[in-house]
């Protein structure tokens, strides 16, 4: 007997037995479930609808194949096989684990369709009429409904036996052969495959009303297209089938698909890692599938896809989605095999090694499209339905959009009761809430988020508050003693481990209480409401943004980091610092050009600079390299590709770089340096990212697509508009150009809105948004600047320059001005109502650099013979910069603005330029104070100048010592 084998059982026993004392597990988890006693290889081939019993088939001690049950307390446990026989495999199982089935095999390799139950044991269901074997490989919810074929694909039930489900095409085919793997939750829905000489493979769906339909295969499938079609699953409503379709029954380029009565056969978004994939489960609802995928003809993948991420490399989301450590003895997760009704567990096997891994209940609400319903981003398949809630455009947490309610016109947002939303042990409840008034007359109560009565997060007098009903303790409730301000935004989080109830506000701790012994959450199959509970009468005042819940407590670290990385902004995050590309900053730049330091790269800079919220600069060079540099100058790390960087970088929420490069990828780069990943597109990368409220990364390519992707790197769609920088709207409009000479306006979803009539002559600029949202601006080489009205493309004017077209982007102050530069290096200054010229100044030849604003309404601009100005609004210089473009280069790059006053800008000698201020010299002890104590360091030589350097430094404005 193998003992360490033997303890690893039951210590996976033992854990899983504590797992499932709830309904659902405290945190996600991953584990190895075994095999059978001194037996080899074990492959789980179904699941439970709640995750609790695996079936499958694994080596047993004779060296044969056996059926096999798993459950957390019994461990895996073999089912026998048909008297006489030598094998068997259990290939479905029924909603509650009772009923199993699958198929037994004698020693002369002949099958039987077999159903298995505690009390009958394995029962062979014998085959159709003139056949000579069977195989079972679906159940339905309640264990009544038997598929598989006898040469034919079968339907069986106790009071009709086995019967045939017909075929595809004439009735006069011959050599008929079709297979049921998969059967609805009722029973009603049938899928599989279907062969005859006369129709192609294609997978099939049957009802008793249709019989078998043929649902076609997959075309462009690797440039060839496919001629045959596989269904492997269906989901429990019957809306939904998965399977894989290729160019032959047994031929490579396989692709996995989906396929819904409103969309048909849809292939599943391949991500680069794959080269071919198959599903072969779905979720209760459709709303997540599983499979595998060859990343090479030697490695398989196991993914996981949902309708938000698209195709997912399954290892990766657990380790960095789940922070779960995977143990495992050879590579990586090869096959996904089954995934339970709820969507939350998972099992399959690599190298013959069975595990099952189990995610959490996950909702997520950013709230950034308008419409009758709103999307749950978590992929989860949640959807909350709108009652008469008012979209509120750029007035969500961060600039993003979110939605408005009133107390007084009961105005909520539902979610429909989902069995993977159920949490019991632990939740956490979280939403970012701005108040307008506490005005609710019945007894104060404002709720938030709440499922009626087993959690919620409400403000009680303005009093932050969350509350839930457990098993055995009753209501408990944690408690803010402060009053959360009026017009403010403050983030609301409540959690619960089993034991311990928290409630934070902006981050801090506001209040704890501990049970006597754990504890769960009562639950039910109500919906959740956010804003209002229509039955109650407890409606919110106010705006509320990022709703979400999740199957853990978070800890307070965390839920601190996600406070500050909503209120603490990167300086300058993108190119022209934000989604609308206006250019303006919330940072005053600098009072004087002093260059205080050079970092110089191996090539070219003409990318511009973006900064963190740590101050540290990113910037991409023509030596195929991205530099991070930290704000004294120095180096903190190089990141190379295969081509010249002119991308300028963009920088998301959590620090994660993004940026294009010429040898036609996408990079996503974590703050260490390091890559998370990249995607390769079918052109050089020149154009800028654009980072969504939501986290989505729109970049253009030189293949004139623009992309937009998740997070993680998985494609949510592309569309051929160009391959200049995109500008995102306060409502989520994407604006990209120039296919065609137009500029596109897209929908968040990658639909078309509008596009512009051409221009005469190539676009080349990123457009910038009006304050309002109401226009956009961008320049040509026809020597126009255009407006066109945002709700339509329509022109709302275009202004005509004297000299040259516009390769410099505009940038817009506060009051609308328009300001850009032409080719001939003159800064115009327009009116955004008419675009008629406000004023000019001349510069030098060559403008291609963008003007950037500071907060006091300064704008600065760069040239290409090496000069950069300051100008006031008025149009009166400020303070140059006549530097020489023999040793200083062209300013193609544009200029940045730190939060330290610095301002930031690349040159084509191959250096990164920080201008500023010198430092004041009169603080000699260095504590940001001039004092008595300054003059005695200086009188006792500690400070290391002369007294001229003093002198010089007192005659300054800007020194402490003078303000």
């Amino acid at each position: 007997m193998n003992t360490r084998s033997s303890i690893l059982k039951l210590l996976g026993a033992v854990i899983w037995v504590l797992l499932l004392s709830f309904d659902v597990p405290a945190a996600p988890f991953y584990m190895n479930i075994g095999t059978l006693p001194n037996g080899g290889n074990c492959i789980p081939l179904g699941v439970s609808a709640d995750g609790s019993v695996v079936v499958g088939v694994a080596v047993n001690a004779s060296g044969q194949e056996e059926a096999f049950r798993w459950t957390g307390s019994t461990g895996v446990v073999g089912l026998g096989t048909l008297p006489d026989d030598i094998g068997s495999k259990a290939c479905g199982v029924s909603a509650d684990g009772s009923v199993v089935v699958g198929v037994a095999v004698n020693a002369s390799g002949q099958e039987e369709a077999f159903r298995w139950t505690q009390s009958t044991g394995i029962v062979g269901l014998g085959t159709l009429s003139g056949g000579d074997r069977s195989a079972a490989y679906g159940v339905s919810d309640d264990g009544a409904v038997v598929v598989g074929t006898s040469g034919e694909a079968f339907r069986w039930t106790q009071a009709d036996g086995m019967v045939g489900l017909g075929i595809i095409g004439p009735p006069d085919s011959v050599n008929n052969n079709s297979t049921a793997y998969g059967v609805s939750g009722d029973g009603s829905i049938v899928a599989g495959y279907h062969i005859s000489s006369s129709s192609p493979m294609q997978a099939f769906r049957w009802t008793a009303a249709d019989g078998m339909v043929g649902l076609g295969t997959l075309t462009g499938l690797s440039n060839w297209g496919a001629d045959s079609s596989t269904a492997f699953g269906v989901s429990a409503d019957g809306s939904t089938l998965v399977g894989d379709s290729s160019k032959d029954p047994y031929g490579s380029g396989y692709g996995a698909f989906r396929w819904t009565q409103a969309d048909g056969m849809v292939g599943l978004d391949k991500f680069s890692e794959y080269v071919a994939g198959r599903a072969l489960a779905v979720s209760d609802d459709g709303s997540r599938i599983v499979g595998y995928g060859y990343k090479s003809n030697s490695e398989i993948l196991a993914f996981i896809w949902d309708a938000q991420h698209g195709m997912r490399n399954l290892q990766d989301v657990l380790v960095q989605d789940y922070g779960l450590d995977l143990t495992l003895t050879y590579g990586t997760l090869e096959t996904a095999r089954s995934i339970s009704a709820d969507g939350l567990t998972i099992v399959g096997e690599t190298y013959g090694q069975a595990w099952l891994a189990r995610l959490e209940p996950h909702m997520s609400f950013s709230f950034e499209e308008d419409g009758d319903t709103t999307t749950d981003v978590s992929g989860d398949g949640n959807i909350g339905i709108v009652y008469e809630a008012i979209f509120a455009p750029g007035k969500g947490v961060g600039d993003s959009n979110a939605f408005e309610f009133n107390w007084s016109s009961a105005n909520y947002i539902q979610v429909p009761y989902r069995s993977a939303q159920t949490v019991t042990d632990a939740i956490t409840l979280e939403a970012w809430v701005y108040p307008t008034a506490w005005d609710n007359i019945y007894a104060g109560y404002n709720r938030i988020v709440s499922k009626y009565p087993c959690y919620l997060l409400r403000g009680v007098n303005g009093l932050a508050q969350f509350n839930i009903l457990t098993e055995n303790h009753g209501y408990k409730s944690v408690l803010d003693s402060q009053v959360m301000k009026l017009n403010q935004w403050h983030y609301l989080v409540g959690t619960f481990d089993g034991k311990s109830l928290a409630l934070y506000v902006d981050g801090v701790q506001k209040d704890h209480t501990e049970l006597l012994d754990n504890d769960t959450i009562v639950t039910n199959q109500l919906p959740i409401y956010i804003g209002e509970n229509p039955k109650l009468n407890e409606g919110f005042s106010g705006i509320i943004d990022e709703v979400s819940l999740y199957g853990h407590a978070k800890q307070q670290s965390e839920i601190a980091e996600t406070y500050e990385s909503y209120t603490r902004k990167h300086d300058w995050p993108m190119f022209h610092n934000n989604l609308q590309h206006t250019g303006r900053s919330i940072y005053t730049g600098p009072e004087k050009g002093t260059v205080l330091w050079t970092y110089d790269t191996g090539g070219e800079v003409n990318s511009s600079p973006t900064i963190d919220k740590n101050g540290i600069i990113y910037v991409g060079s023509n030596d195929n390299n991205l530099y991070a540099v930290n704000p004294d100058g120095t180096l903190k790390w190089i990141y190379s590709t295969n081509g010249g960087i002119q991308s300028s970088p963009a920088i998301g929420r959590d620090g994660t770089i993004y940026v294009g490069s010429r040898d036609n990828n996408v990079y996503s780069i974590r703050p260490d340096g390091t890559l998370k990943w990249y995607y390769s597109t079918d052109g050089e990368i020149t154009s800028s990212p654009t980072i969504g409220n939501d986290g989505t990364i729109y970049i253009s390519s030189y293949d004139s697509n623009l992309y937009a992707f998740n997070p993680d790197g998985t494609l949510k769609w592309d569309y051929s508009a160009g391959w200049a920088t995109p500008t995102i709207g306060r409502d989520g409009t994407v604006y990209a150009g120039f296919a065609g000479l137009r500029l596109h306006a897209l929908t968040a979803t990658g639909s078309l809105k509008w596009q512009s009539e051409p221009a005469s002559n190539w676009p080349q600029t990123v457009p910038a948004l009006s304050p309002d949202g109401t226009a956009i601006y961008y320049g040509a080489d026809d020597g126009y600047l255009y407006a066109r009205n945002t709700s339509d493309g329509s022109l709302k004017w275009k202004s005509p320059f004297t000299y040259g077209g516009i390769q410099s982007s505009p940038a817009v102050g506060n009051d609308g001005t328009l300001y850009v530069g032409t080719q001939y290096g003159s800064l115009w200054a327009l009116n955004p109502e008419d675009g008629t010229l406000k004023w000019n100044y001349y510069m030098s030849l060559g403008a291609w650099s963008s003007p950037a604003i500071g907060a006091d309404g300064t704008i600065y601009f760069a040239t290409g013979y090496g000069h950069l100005f300051a100008m006031n609004p008025a149009g009166t210089s400020k303070w140059v910069y006549e530097g020489s473009y023999e040793s200083d280069g062209h300013f193609h790059s544009s200029p940045a603005i730190g939060s330290n006053g610095v301002l930031y800008v690349g040159s084509t000698n191959g250096k990164l330029y920080a201008f500023g201020a010198p430092p004041c010299l009169a603080d000699f002890d260095g504590d940001s104070d001039v004092d008595g104590t300054d003059l005695a360091t200086f009188s006792a030589g500690g400070a290391g100048i002369t007294l001229e350097e003093l002198t010089s430094d007192f005659g300054r404005t800007d020194c402490p010592v003078c303000r």
